[in-house]
C-alpha cells in the first residue's frame, strides 16, 4: 500500500511541505502543487510532505528554515502553507528576512500554477505576492530561499482584501470602467434662506 501511494505521488508530481514541525489536517478535496511547476522533478523529499500549515488572514508568522526541512530538487528548503480564498478576493503574501533571500511560489486549487516572486517585496530581497483569486478554493504557498546553502528565520504574511465592486459611497460606474465621482447633493435651505 505504501509503495502504491509512493508511485501515486510520483505519478501526480506533487510538492509540498510541512513547516518546521508544524502539523494541519490535510484537506480532502485538493493536491498539493505539482513539481513540475516548481521545476523540479519526482524527488525523494516530495513523497513525504503534504499542505503543511494552514494561513490565516491577518496573522504574521515567524519561521526557520532549517537543514532539516524538505527540500526541492535544486536543494532549496522549503515550508508549505494552504489558505482558502473566494474568486475576486485580494491575495496579498509577503514573506521578509534578513537571513535569507526568501522566494514564494503561490497554486491555485487543482494545483494551478499561479505566480511566484523572488524580490518585489518592501526590503531589497523580500518577496511579495498580490493578485485577484481567479476561483474559490484551497490555495497552497510554498515559502522557500533563491539560495541552496541558506538558512534562516522568515515572516509571512497574508491577508485577503474584498474586490473593489465599483459601488463604494460617493462612486458611480461599472466594473471595468473608470469610475465617475458622484457629487452629494446641496444642504436644503431652510425658510428665510435665500
Amino acid at each position: 500500500m505504501v509503495a502504491g501511494l509512493a508511485v501515486w505521488l510520483l505519478a501526480a508530481g506533487v510538492a509540498g511541505g510541512v513547516a518546521s514541525g508544524q502539523a494541519a489536517p490535510v484537506p480532502p478535496d485538493a493536491g498539493p502543487p505539482p513539481a513540475e511547476a516548481l521545476g523540479a522533478g519526482a524527488s525523494p523529499e516530495l513523497e513525504r510532505v503534504g499542505w503543511g500549515e494552514r494561513l490565516w488572514p491577518g496573522v504574521r508568522l515567524e519561521r526557520t528554515l532549517t537543514v532539516h526541512d524538505p527540500r526541492l530538487d535544486d536543494d532549496t528548503p522549503f515550508h508549505a502553507y494552504w489558505f482558502e480564498a473566494d474568486q475576486g478576493q485580494v491575495i496579498i503574501l509577503e514573506m521578509r528576512s534578513d537571513q535569507v533571500d526568501p522566494y514564494l511560489w503561490l497554486f491555485g486549487p487543482d494545483a494551478q500554477f499561479l505566480a511566484r516572486d523572488d524580490d518585489s517585496g518592501p526590503g531589497p530581497y523580500d518577496a511579495r505576492i498580490r493578485l485577484t483569486a481567479p476561483a474559490s478554493g484551497r490555495y497552497q504557498v510554498l515559502a522557500n530561499t533563491a539560495l541552496s546553502w541558506q538558512r534562516g528565520t522568515y515572516q509571512l504574511t497574508f491577508t485577503l482584501e474584498e474586490a473593489w465592486s465599483g459601488s463604494e459611497p460617493g462612486w458611480r460606474g461599472e466594473e471595468g470602467r473608470q469610475p465617475t465621482p458622484s457629487l452629494p447633493r446641496p444642504p436644503a435651505r431652510g425658510p428665510g434662506e435665500g
